[in-house]
């Protein structure tokens, strides 16, 4: 039931030194989740990955606007 899920937004969120793993959601687009994120470092990764992007059946668009840079992790 999607009523029931809080919307979590971090809008000041500019880097990740780790992994961002982003699934199950039931978002169209993460813009509003991280308007701001630019870089995702990597230092930790998950499988090998910095960011990963799983089982998001109704998603139609990253909407990670802001983000220029992946430093570590396989592509």
């Amino acid at each position: 039931d999607t009523s029931t899920i809080t919307a979590i937004r971090f809008p000041n969120l500019r880097e990740v030194h780790g992994y961002i793993l982003l699934a199950y959601s039931s978002m169209h687009s993460f813009s509003s989740m991280f308007p701001r994120l630019s870089v995702i470092h990597g230092k930790d990764l998950y499988h090998g990955y910095s960011l990963i992007i799983m089982d998001n059946f109704l998603l139609e668009s990253l909407g990670l606007t802001s983000l220029i840079s992946i430093r570590r992790g396989k592509t």
